[in-house]
């Protein structure tokens, strides 16, 4: 069966009132944000490198008389 141009589909219907014009709007910003959530995680990252060196002087210093901890005496009953 042959289609005569007559039958054949017209172009695609444009929305030309103010519903269909929001709900085009809602579905290009639908698309945006598909779109950055697609492409954020192939964005370049940023990292920090330490370089510095930074010195410190401590002293540690211990008792000299280590005198010896008395044992605890025995509890008689």
């Amino acid at each position: 069966m042959r289609i005569s141009r007559d039958d054949a589909p017209g172009p695609a219907h444009v929305p030309t009132d103010g519903a269909d014009r929001s709900a085009v709007v809602r579905l290009v910003v639908a698309v945006v944000l598909a779109l950055g959530v697609l492409v954020a995680p192939h964005v370049g990252t940023t990292s920090a490198e330490f370089t510095g060196v930074d010195t410190s002087v401590a002293t540690f210093t211990t008792s000299d008389d280590f005198a010896a901890v008395p044992a605890p005496e025995p509890v008689t009953p």
